[in-house]
């Protein structure tokens, strides 16, 4: 669908104010690294980054590189 696709950028700052069950949802189903890495650098930015958002897009990471 063209024009649905958010780039990294917005993508990752639109991570941070998801609630947490949403933000796992859309995490869980991510396949683009770059957006994953945009979402957690996104966070560790953030004035109180939260350790466990960082660690779930790590782990969703590594499972896309294995």
């Amino acid at each position: 669908m063209p024009g649905t696709h958010l780039p990294p950028d917005t993508w990752g700052d639109a991570a941070v104010s998801w609630p947490d069950k949403f933000f796992a949802i859309r995490v869980g189903n991510e396949s683009d690294p770059e957006r994953l890495r945009a979402a957690a650098e996104a966070e560790a930015m953030t004035d109180n980054p939260r350790g466990d958002r960082i660690a779930r897009i790590n782990k969703r990471l590594a499972e896309l590189e294995s």
